[in-house]
C-alpha cells in the first residue's frame, strides 16, 4: 500500500488550515461610476477583480455577453506561482475587446483564456456578487422567491448574500409574503450584523411602501445581535421613513432586545424627537425599567421632559419609571428637572412630592424637595403632601433645611401648622428643632391655640438649653390670654432657677 510522505502530510494539513482572507472595495471612478475592487487570499491562491458598469453573463454563465459602454472586466488569479489574468473591455459600438495573460506573457484569448474564462466564471459570480441584479432576476423568473433562496444558500460570504437579498427585494411587484420570506431567510444565513443592518437600512424605501413590509422589518431587527447595529438600524427607520404610530409601537417594543444599556437610550431618546402618540410616548416610559443603565435611563427620561409636552405625559407612569432608577442621584436629577421646567398643578405636586420617598438618599431628597419649594406655587394641600415626603428623611440637619424653607415661604399658611409642629418635632436634633421652632416664634399673628401648641411643641425638646433661648425668643409675642400665659409660665417652670428667671424678664 502506497504512503504519504510526511513531507506532504504536513504540507495538506498546512493548507487546510491556512485561513481565507477577502476584502471588497469600491472606488468612485468619474462621474458617480463606480470601480469595484475584491482580493481575497489563502496564502496559496490569491485572486483580484476589478470591474466597472453593468455585466452580463451567458445562461450557462460561463461567457460575459455585454459590458456597459466604459466598463470593463479584470481577473487575475495567482496559485502555486503562476498567475492568469483575463481582461475583458466594452468598446463604444458595444464589442467586447478580451486579452488573456499566463505570467506577463500575453496569449490568445481563444481558446486557453476562453476555456479558463469558462472555469473560472462560477467562481467570479459567487464569491464577488457581480451580476447579482440580473441573477436574482433569471432565478425569479424560473422558480419565484424559493428559487433565490436557493442561490443564496450557495453563496460564499455574508456580503455576497447581501447583496443578493438586496436584490431580491428590488424585484418588482413582490409580495408582502415574499419579503417576509426574504427577511426571516436573512435573518438565519446572516452572520454579519453589519451586513444584516445595511441591508434593512438600504432598502428601508421598500419597506415603508407597505405597513405590514415596515413591520416585518422591524422584527427583523431583533436577528441582529450587535446592538449597535441595532440602534443604527431603529435610528434610520426613525428618521427616513414616516413610520405609522402601530410601526412605531413595535419599534419601542424592540428596543428591550437591545443588550447595550446605551443604544436603548439613544434609540428611545430619538423616539422622543418624533411626534408621538399619547399612547406611544407613555410606551416610551414603559421602556425605561427595562434599561439596566441608571444613568441612562436618567437620560431618557430627561429627553422626555425637554422634548415632550407634560400634559401628554401620564404622570403616574412617568414616575412609575422614575422610582426604577436605582440611583439616587440619578432620581434626583429628573425630578429636579420636572419641577424646575414645568409648571405643576396641585395634583401633579402632591404627586411628585410623594414620588420623592423613593429617593433613598436624604441629601438627593432634601435638594429635590428644596427645588420643589422654590420653583412651584405651592398651597396648603400641597405643602401638606411635602411636608408629610420630610418623613421619610432620617437626617436632622437636611429635614430642618426643608422646613425652614417651608416655614419662611410665602406659600405657607396657618393651615399646615399642626402638621410643621408634628414633623418639627420628629427632629432628632434639639440644636435643628429650636432652628425650626424659632421661626414660628417670631410670627405675631398665631391663635391662641397655635401659641399654645407651639408651646408644648417646645416643651418636648430635650434640651434646657435650647428650651429657654426658644421660649424667650417666643416671650414678646405671647398672647395676654390666660390660657396662653399659662402654659408659658409652666414650661417656664421646667427650667433651671437660672433661666426660668431669664425667661420671665424677656415676658415682661
Amino acid at each position: 500500500m502506497n504512503k504519504f510522505s510526511p513531507y506532504l502530510i504536513f504540507f495538506l494539513s498546512l493548507l487546510i488550515s491556512m485561513p481565507i482572507f477577502g476584502q471588497y472595495e469600491v472606488e468612485l471612478n468619474g462621474k458617480g461610476n463606480e470601480t469595484h475592487t475584491y482580493r481575497s487570499t489563502t496564502g496559496i491562491t490569491s485572486t483580484e477583480l476589478e470591474y466597472r458598469g453593468k455585466i452580463l453573463f451567458n445562461d450557462a454563465e460561463t461567457d460575459v455577453t455585454y459590458i456597459s459602454p466604459g466598463g470593463f472586466l479584470k481577473f487575475s488569479k495567482k496559485s502555486f506561482g503562476n498567475r492568469r489574468t483575463i481582461e475583458l473591455e466594452a468598446e463604444a459600438n458595444g464589442q467586447i475587446i478580451r486579452s488573456y495573460k499566463e505570467g506577463n506573457q500575453k496569449l490568445p484569448f481563444e481558446p486557453d483564456g476562453r476555456q479558463w474564462m469558462a472555469s473560472v466564471l462560477p467562481e467570479i459570480i459567487r464569491t464577488t456578487g457581480i451580476g447579482a441584479e440580473e441573477r436574482v432576476k433569471k432565478f425569479y423568473k424560473k422558480g419565484g422567491i424559493n428559487a433565490v433562496l436557493n442561490e443564496i444558500d450557495e453563496l460564499p460570504s455574508d456580503y455576497v448574500q447581501s447583496k443578493y437579498y438586496s436584490a431580491a427585494l428590488a424585484l418588482e411587484g413582490l409580495e408582502e409574503a415574499a419579503i417576509g420570506k426574504i427577511l426571516a431567510h436573512a435573518g438565519r444565513e446572516l452572520s454579519s450584523s453589519y451586513e444584516q443592518s445595511k441591508l434593512l437600512r438600504n432598502n428601508s424605501s421598500i419597506f415603508q411602501q407597505s405597513e405590514a413590509n415596515m413591520a416585518a422589518a422591524i422584527r427583523a431587527v431583533q436577528d441582529i445581535s450587535s446592538s449597535y447595529e441595532q440602534s443604527k438600524v431603529y435610528i434610520h427607520f426613525l428618521s427616513e421613513e414616516d413610520l405609522t404610530e402601530k410601526n412605531k409601537s413595535l419599534l419601542i417594543q424592540g428596543v428591550r432586545e437591545i443588550s447595550s444599556s446605551y443604544e436603548q437610550s439613544k434609540v428611545l431618546a430619538a423616539m422622543l424627537k418624533d411626534d408621538l402618540s399619547k399612547s406611544n410616548v407613555e410606551l416610551v416610559i414603559a421602556e425605561v425599567p427595562q434599561i439596566e443603565s441608571s444613568f441612562e435611563q436618567s437620560k431618557v427620561l430627561i429627553y422626555l421632559i425637554k422634548n415632550q409636552e407634560i400634559e401628554d405625559v401620564d404622570f403616574a407612569v412617568l414616575l412609575k419609571a422614575v422610582s426604577s432608577i436605582s440611583s439616587s442621584y440619578e432620581q434626583g436629577k429628573v425630578l429636579r428637572l420636572l419641577v424646575e421646567s414645568k409648571d405643576l398643578n396641585t395634583t401633579q405636586i402632591i404627586n411628585v412630592a410623594r414620588a420623592s420617598t423613593y429617593i433613598s438618599s436624604d441629601y438627593e431628597q432634601s435638594k429635590f424637595i428644596q427645588s420643589l419649594i422654590s420653583k412651584q406655587e405651592l398651597n396648603e394641600q400641597s405643602i401638606e403632601a411635602i411636608l408629610q415626603a420630610t418623613e421619610k428623611i432620617s437626617s436632622s440637619y437636611e429635614r430642618t433645611k426643608i422646613l425652614k424653607m417651608i416655614a419662611t415661604s410665602k406659600n405657607f399658611t396657618m393651615g399646615n401648622f399642626s402638621s410643621f409642629l408634628k414633623y418639627a418635632a420628629e427632629i432628632s436634633s434639639s440644636y435643628d428643632q429650636s432652628k425650626v421652632l424659632s421661626i414660628l416664634t417670631q410670627m405675631d399673628d398665631l391663635s391662641d391655640q397655635q401659641q399654645i401648641a407651639l408651646i408644648e411643641t417646645i416643651g418636648k425638646i430635650s434640651s434646657n438649653y435650647e428650651r429657654s433661648k426658644l421660649l424667650i425668643s417666643f416671650a414678646p409675642n405671647v398672647s395676654d390670654t390666660g390660657t396662653v400665659r399659662e402654659a408659658f409660665l409652666n414650661e417656664a417652670k421646667s427650667l433651671s432657677d437660672t433661666d426660668f428667671g431669664k425667661v420671665m424678664r424677656a415676658l415682661d
